[in-house]
């Protein structure tokens, strides 16, 4: 934002000269006025125009810096939305692992009560077929999460690494 206000004084100083100008000029009377002054007159026009130019340069150049800092911004909301999504991915497999952890607690608790009350070996084998398709569901899921943990890091230091990498340039 320096660079904008910088533009912006460098600007109201070329407005400042202009109106410097014109003041001269309405102090000197038309150009054609008896006993003015051919060199005073060719002065002021050539500040002028000098202002002019550098006022059209200022513009330019506070165009450009605009152009850039909104380039830089879609490059800021787009890296926003990918780790958004990154996040998104994480927190979903977070979820399924809370959901497998309460299946494989529920799968615990029904093979301790068959342990309890011994049931038969056909209800007790269904119940180690659950804790085990319970417990394999957790591992599925925590890797799922330890994935998404790395991929939402990785993200992360993307941006870093390749700010790195163009200092190195």
């Amino acid at each position: 934002m320096s660079e904008i206000e910088e533009l912006e004084t460098r600007l109201s100083a070329a407005l400042a000269r202009i109106r410097q100008g014109i003041e001269a000029r309405a102090v000197g009377g038309e150009p054609e006025a008896p006993g003015a002054d051919p060199e005073a007159l060719a002065e002021a026009r050539a500040a002028q125009e000098a202002a002019e130019t550098e006022v059209e340069e200022l513009k330019a150049e506070l165009s450009a810096t605009r152009a850039r800092l909104r380039g830089q911004v879609r490059d800021l909301e787009s890296e926003l939305a990918e780790k958004g999504e990154a996040l998104r991915a994480l927190d979903a497999t977070v979820q399924q692992l809370k959901s497998a952890n309460a299946a494989l607690l529920a799968v615990t608790a029904q093979m301790r009560d068959a342990a309890v009350s011994g049931l038969e070996a056909s209800a007790v084998e269904a119940v180690i077929d659950a804790a085990m398709s319970a417990e394999l569901d957790g591992l599925r899921a925590a890797r799922a999460a330890e994935s998404a943990e790395v991929g939402a890091i990785l993200a992360t230091l993307a941006p870093v690494l390749d700010h790195a990498e163009t200092e190195e340039a």
